[in-house]
């Protein structure tokens, strides 16, 4: 590791300064065994401690907010662009919920639909958003939101398709949900599962879960019931699927749903 790296682990802001000012490369790679076989700068590693002072005094010195901890160092034949991100600052941030380092990043030029792409195991992709649902943390995503996050992203997790918002309903994440729903997620987009030759919406992934709480609420705002999806290597509907699962529940409340006169049954207060 550098001298400024070793400073950073040891959270020593002064020596930090001292390097900065005799001219440490706030951008150079490093690998940092404790971290994992990856390559960090200076600002991944000040982020993975949690100090806020010493990403200000790195950012203030021309740290990249956007440079990714890779797989492979820059000048590595082996490496192939973004297919080698294994984080960017913000999303590391995200992974440790924090909001404040979080918060600066953005205002000095973090891109927040900056997508991690690695395939160590499987293809994966996510966003800052989506590691923010995953984490329940409504502080954070609304924060990204607000400051141009896509709501719609499609992430890949082991290659299969996602969206912050199939995310939250297929994970039970309830506030998360109603927070991307009230935030203009699209309720009917439909993603796909390539390993499966599946495809599911947030409505036909509540109703396989038989989550009767979550079919209510995207009723609610506006899922269609007649979107059609694969399901079982064949067309279906949400309706479809709660017949073929014997979920009469839901069942029951899709078949309302469809006939206008009975609609208002199945809404939320």
């Amino acid at each position: 590791m550098t001298p400024l790296a070793c400073a950073i682990m040891n959270k020593n802001l002064d020596l930090v300064k001292i390097l900065i000012k005799n001219g440490a490369n706030v951008n150079r790679q490093i690998l940092p065994i404790t971290f994992g076989l990856f390559w960090h700068t200076p600002l991944t590693v000040a982020i993975r401690n949690a100090s806020l002072e010493i990403v200000k005094e790195l950012v203030e010195n021309d740290a990249n907010v956007n440079k990714h901890v890779a797989s492979f160092p820059d000048d590595n034949p082996e490496s192939k662009g973004d297919d080698k991100v294994i984080e960017t600052p913000l999303t590391l941030a995200c992974q440790y919920d924090l909001y404040d380092i979080i918060e600066y990043l953005v205002e000095h030029g973090a891109d927040v639909n900056k997508p991690v792409m690695y395939s160590l195991v499987g293809d994966t992709s996510y966003t800052a958003l989506s590691v923010a649902v995953k984490h329940e943390n409504e502080k954070i995503a609304n924060y990204l939101i607000s400051h141009g996050a896509n709501i719609n992203a499609v992430i890949v997790e082991d290659e299969e398709n996602n969206t912050p918002l199939t995310i939250a309903v297929a994970e039970n994440k309830l506030t998360m949900m109603a927070t991307l729903v009230m935030s203009g997620a699209d309720v009917n987009q439909v993603v796909e599962n390539s390993i499966l030759q599946s495809t599911k919406t947030a409505l036909t992934i509540a109703t396989e879960n038989n989550n009767v709480n979550i079919v209510e609420f995207l009723l609610k705002h506006g899922a269609d019931v007649n979107k059609q999806v694969i399901y079982d290597g064949k067309q279906a509907t949400a309706l479809t699927i709660a017949k073929i699962n014997n979920f009469k529940m839901i069942e029951q409340m899709l078949t309302n749903h469809t006939e206008p006169q009975k609609s208002r049954c199945c809404t939320i207060a």
